[in-house]
């Protein structure tokens, strides 16, 4: 059940620096907690209840991303535009803060976003968007079912050329990994798996 929201408050489920699997280069990473759609199969289950001691202040999130000094960002979830105020505004002091390259992953359609979210989405330069689908398998490192679509926003040359190479080198031999990161006393295991792996990994680590 979705919580009374703000844009003072956001709820995050994981910050982390570095990241090198989800998007081009190092990038810090946000995970939000929080999401309506649950998608069937989806790896991210634990994400989904917009629990209390997740909360806290957008400022305070967006301070921590930018202490890492990294100008690219990679957001998912959780679903970010379940809190649509809060994460305009972490939009909003993230690019003031100087971050250049922000790529986010949400379950809802583009035409949805572009026509509840404008704001955001032009604060944002490349996005995978749809649902996750249990069994359409996909082989490309940077979404989880083959019905998701990557969308290049950005109107900067050389990023939008990055993009496009990024998605260009799309087979999971060029690429599909996974990182493991420890926080908090949890593991996260940070990266698009394929589907027919998710079994194992959750079997052997606990939780994903």
């Amino acid at each position: 059940m979705k919580p009374s929201l703000s844009k003072t408050f956001i709820y995050v489920n994981l910050i982390h620096y570095p990241v090198h699997v989800l998007g081009p280069g190092d990038r810090a990473g946000l995970w939000t907690q929080g999401c309506t759609i649950r998608c069937p199969g989806c790896v991210a289950a634990y994400t989904w209840e917009f629990s209390g001691e997740y909360k806290m202040k957008v400022k305070e999130a967006a301070d921590k991303i930018l202490s890492f000094g990294s100008g690219r960002l990679t957001v998912s979830g959780g679903e970010p535009f379940d809190q649509p105020a809060a994460f305009n505004e972490l939009l909003l002091l993230l690019r003031k803060g100087g971050i250049e390259d922000i790529m986010v992953y949400s379950g809802y359609p583009y035409e949805r976003l572009k026509k509840l979210y404008s704001s955001a989405l032009d604060k944002i330069d490349a996005l995978v968007d749809s649902p996750f689908v249990e069994g359409a398998y996909s082989n490309e490192k940077w979404r989880g079912s083959n019905n998701q679509n990557m969308i290049i926003l950005s109107e900067k040359k050389q990023l939008r050329e990055k993009y496009m190479s990024y998605m260009a080198d799309a087979s999971a031999e060029a690429g599909r990994a996974l990182q493991v990161a420890s926080c908090g006393g949890k593991v996260y295991v940070i990266g698009i798996p394929d589907q027919r792996d998710v079994s194992g990994i959750k079997s052997g680590l606990g939780s994903i």
